[in-house]
């Protein structure tokens, strides 16, 4: 199909963006018999799989008194975190799931691929050929400094040590290794979803921690590594 390209506008930095997606483990859900619900705090919920614009059931794991549970999710409300199961669950109910966060404020975002080659040629040929081998694909963002939640978020845990700490403050530490999350790519025009770049299993790794100048705006930048291939997925056109 030939398109007319006159027709089509290139996406701006105001269209594009990066989710990130952090798993939670445990989380206790407020509610009875069908219908329970996510604390706020968590919302929205990643889509898991990868394979979809908005959250599926197969995109959270419920539990009754701490065991898988059987009954089937119906429906999930992203913008209240109502989930809708098949039959009645026994309290206490708890969910695994992916928290999707926006890392601001952001100022770019980039996707860098590599991929192994080597070059050769053959006998009676004067055209040479290059074979493909593993990529490596690398995704970095500068951001501003405006809170510490998306830094917190990304690469820091509670605090294990052993110095006491106060109950008026909250303490954490960076983390040992890169924690595994989700990511993604949105691609808007206004209401109009162009798409999503999906990235199943990456590596949030703190590239800078702070990065001032004098009469400069503070910020941080993070680099990603993907360790599985990424995915697109966009709207069905009729």
């Amino acid at each position: 199909m030939i398109k007319d390209i006159e027709e089509i506008t290139a996406l701006q930095g105001r269209n594009v963006g990066l989710i990130i997606g952090a798993i939670q483990t445990g989380i206790a859900l407020t509610g009875s018999g069908s219908s329970w619900t996510i604390p706020e705090e968590y919302l929205p919920v990643f889509p898991r799989s990868c394979v979809s614009l908005t959250p599926t059931p197969n995109d959270i794991d419920l539990y009754e008194n701490g065991v898988l549970s059987e009954e089937t999710i119906v429906s999930i409300d992203n913008e209240t975190g109502v989930i809708t199961t098949s039959g009645s669950l026994s309290s206490p109910v708890t969910a695994n799931f992916v928290e999707a966060f926006e890392p601001y404020l952001a100022q770019n975002v980039k996707v860098d691929v590599k991929q192994d080659s080597k070059t050769y040629g053959i006998l009676r040929s004067d055209m040479k050929h290059t074979s493909y081998g593993a990529k490596e694909i690398t995704i970095s963002e500068e951001n501003l400094l405006g809170d510490l939640d998306p830094m917190i978020k990304l690469c820091f845990e509670d605090y294990d040590g052993e110095e006491d700490v106060g109950g008026d403050v909250e303490v954490y530490q960076m983390v040992s290794e890169p924690r595994i999350v989700y990511a993604y790519i949105p691609m808007d025009r206004g209401s109009e979803v162009v798409g999503r770049m999906y990235f199943p299993q990456v590596r949030a790794v703190m590239k800078s921690l702070v990065d001032v100048k004098e009469g400069d705006n503070a910020g941080f930048t993070v680099d990603i590594t993907v360790d599985k291939d990424p995915l697109i997925v966009r709207p069905k056109t009729a």
